[in-house]
């Protein structure tokens, strides 16, 4: 929660980094970064198991056909959130 004061026009930040922070015996970890990760690896391994079905299919379209959307649909999600998140910045 931000919080705005009228006569200071300070920013106060309620949010606790504890949030961000995963803690174990070991190590700590940022949130976003093991989300992203997680997100990442998912991603090529939707991408690769299409690739493989594309080549085990020889060039035929009705095998092919849904292999080549999802591979159409995982791009355009990759795409998108590249591009709003380098347009918030």
């Amino acid at each position: 929660m931000i919080e705005i004061k009228q006569n200071d026009k300070d920013i106060i930040d309620d949010d606790d980094d504890d949030n961000k922070v995963w803690r174990s015996c070991c190590f700590n970890l940022n949130s976003h970064c093991v989300s992203y990760a997680g997100q990442f690896i998912f991603s090529m391994s939707v991408l690769g198991f299409c690739a493989v079905m594309l080549i085990k299919a020889n060039g035929s379209c009705e095998k092919s056909s849904s292999y080549i959307n999802i591979i159409s649909f995982m791009m355009g999600k990759i795409l998108s959130s590249i591009q709003s998140s380098t347009r918030d910045k």
